[in-house]
């Protein structure tokens, strides 16, 4: 849907990884960073659905900059 929206390609680059608790502050130091699971080159946009700490959202992108993708924007989608 977004990834229409802006006209371009959606790319899953990151390893699934459910950590359970992660989203409390306390728990979200066992969050590991992620492992991309494919080659990237160009500009890339992380999509977070969910807000709390940024620590899962900082942690994948520092992941796709070290694998050479230019991950410098996100953006956080939400409802209530």
């Amino acid at each position: 849907m977004v990834s229409g929206a802006l006209d371009s390609a959606f790319v899953p680059a990151l390893e699934p990884h459910l950590v359970r608790g992660s989203s409390h502050p306390k728990q979200s130091r066992n969050f590991r960073k992620p492992r991309v699971t494919t080659r990237l080159k160009g500009r890339v946009l992380v999509i977070d659905d969910v807000c709390t700490t940024g620590r899962h959202i900082s942690f994948s992108v520092a992941a796709l900059r070290d694998a050479g993708a230019d991950a410098s924007g996100l953006v956080w989608i939400g409802s209530r």
